[in-house]
């Protein structure tokens, strides 16, 4: 919550108003998937069960005020709706991601500027103790990681929280302790993971700050004095002096990404596994498959859908606590 409170405090009020309507597009977004998702179970038990337009008061309700003639019209209904209801949620999500993407966007125009504003109505003897590369890097290259890699994850982490918690109240709903168990699993792999990981993500963070001022600096160095450096052959000194912290940096990069990444295919395991006890469960409590077919479907479609998310969380949390350094 520091750190949630400390990149809010970077944004002004305006900006915070904004903030709000990408939420709640991001809101709309995770409902409109929720009920793609719920509208499989309906069209699946149908399909394995007609007799359920009968026995099912809802179904049976739909199924006469609609005034349909037969189940398999019923049943083509279904389909559509779902279908329909995934097609919705689709055209949300290009929108809630154009949303994003203009938002962030905008914000590296009115932090840049903002900070350039500041340091251009600094005192003279502000800037004779500081290194212009370095404040040219805080403008044009810090903002822009901050931007990248804390103000956009961070986005994209509300959105497949929000998701997510909403797949996961549904199927609570549904069946309570096969949901919770299962949960429980995925939830304590990442978090393991991410408790293991936490501390060497701060680390990387601080040394691809330092290692990206010494870019700068080596740069800056070499072009500004550019006419000492032709006079005295130089150039092998500065190319020489470049190097270590550019590929620091590049290790830093690759690191963090393949952090970001580790859960996925221990995930994918889980995830498999899961559908596998999913069946079984169901074929023990409710006797055949074909009775357990609708929960079973609904479980692969929101697997299908979770897995993504939870991924995406993982690496948009990898990428916070890699880069927070640049927001402080």
């Amino acid at each position: 919550m520091n750190y949630l409170r400390q990149l809010l405090g970077l944004l002004s009020k305006k900006e915070k108003r904004k903030l709000l309507l990408v939420f709640f597009g991001v809101l709309v977004l995770g409902i409109l998937e929720l009920a793609g998702i719920g509208s499989i179970m309906p069209f699946l038990s149908v399909a394995s069960k007609p007799e359920m337009i009968q026995t099912n008061v809802y179904l049976r309700r739909a199924y006469e005020i609609f005034g349909f003639q037969s189940p398999q019209s019923f049943l083509f209904a279904l389909g559509v709706g779902a279908l329909l209801f995934i097609i919705i949620s689709n055209a949300m999500k290009v929108l809630v991601t154009y949303m994003n993407n203009r938002f962030t966007a905008m914000r590296l125009h009115h932090l840049s500027l903002r900070l350039f504003r500041r340091y251009l109505y600094r005192p003279y003897t502000f800037f004779l103790n500081k290194n212009s590369s370095e404040l040219m890097k805080n403008i044009l290259g810090e903002v822009g990681v901050f931007v990248d890699r804390v103000l956009m994850p961070l986005l994209d982490l509300a959105t497949s929280i929000v998701i997510t918690v909403l797949i996961i109240i549904m199927l609570v709903v549904i069946d309570p302790v096969l949901a919770l168990l299962a949960f429980m699993v995925i939830g304590t792999i990442y978090g393991i993971v991410y408790l293991t990981v936490r501390r060497h993500l701060d680390t990387l963070g601080r040394r691809q700050i330092e290692s990206n001022r010494l870019r700068y600096k080596k740069v800056s160095e070499a072009f500004g004095g550019i006419k000492d450096v032709k006079v005295l052959g130089r150039e092998d000194y500065f190319l020489k002096d470049f190097v270590p912290p550019s590929i620091e940096n590049a290790k830093i990069q690759v690191t963090s990404s393949l952090i970001g990444t580790i859960p996925r295919n221990v995930l994918e395991v889980v995830a498999f596994g899961g559908i596998l006890l999913v069946v079984l469960y169901m074929m023990h409590t409710m006797g055949n498959f074909r009775d357990a077919v609708p929960v079973v479907g609904l479980y692969a479609f929101a697997a299908y859908r979770l897995v993504p998310r939870l991924q995406k969380i993982f690496v948009d949390l990898a990428r916070l606590r890699t880069n927070l350094p640049v927001a402080e």
